[in-house]
C-alpha cells in the first residue's frame, strides 16, 4: 500500500548527490525532481527487499509494488551477501529505464544496468529494468560466472 512521505524529494536529491557521478547536488536534485514529476514532491512510495541466490540462473523476475500507478522512479540498491562493500546503486526513470552507478571490488563502473554486482573474479549478477507499469516492474537478470548471493533493496515512487 502506498504511503506519502513529506520532504522525500529533498532527501533523495541529497542521496543522489553522493551516487550520481560527476553531478553537483543541484544537478542531482533536478534529476530527481524531473524523475518524480514537477509539483509532485510527495509521491506514493512502495519498498521491498529480495534475495538472489548465487546459483539462480539468468531470467526475468516480476516485482509487485502495489502503487496502482506506474512509478516515476525505481531505485535499487544491491549488495553481495558475503562482501557487503561490493554494491551497486541504480535507478530507472521514464524512458531512461536503466542507469547504473556503483562500486565493486573491480572498481567503480557506470553503465546501463540497474544492478551490477561482480567480484574481482567476475562472478555475480546484473539486471536491468525491462518494464515498469501500474502493477510492478520487471528485472531482467544475467548470471555472470558462478553468480553471487546478493540482497536487493528497492523503492518505487509513484
Amino acid at each position: 500500500m502506498p504511503i506519502d512521505v513529506p520532504g522525500l524529494t529533498a532527501a533523495l536529491a541529497a542521496a543522489f548527490a553522493d551516487i550520481a557521478p560527476g553531478k553537483t547536488a543541484a544537478q542531482a536534485a533536478a534529476q530527481v525532481a524531473a524523475a518524480i514529476g514537477a509539483g509532485h514532491a510527495d509521491p506514493g512510495v512502495a519498498a521491498g527487499t529480495l534475495a538472489r541466490a548465487a546459483a539462480t540462473a539468468s531470467g526475468t523476475q516480476e516485482i509487485a509494488h502495489g502503487l496502482g500507478v506506474a512509478p516515476r522512479l525505481v531505485l535499487v540498491i544491491a549488495s553481495d551477501d558475503a562482501t557487503p562493500a561490493v554494491l551497486s546503486n541504480g535507478w530507472a526513470a521514464g524512458s531512461a529505464l536503466s542507469v547504473f552507478t556503483g562500486s565493486t571490488t573491480s572498481g567503480a563502473r557506470t553503465g546501463i544496468k540497474a544492478i551490477d554486482i561482480r567480484t574481482a573474479s567476475g562472478d555475480g549478477h546484473s539486471a536491468d529494468v525491462s518494464a515498469v507499469d501500474a502493477a510492478g516492474f520487471t528485472l531482467n537478470w544475467t548470471k555472470v560466472g558462478h553468480g553471487r548471493a546478493i540482497t536487493v533493496r528497492w523503492v518505487a515512487l509513484g
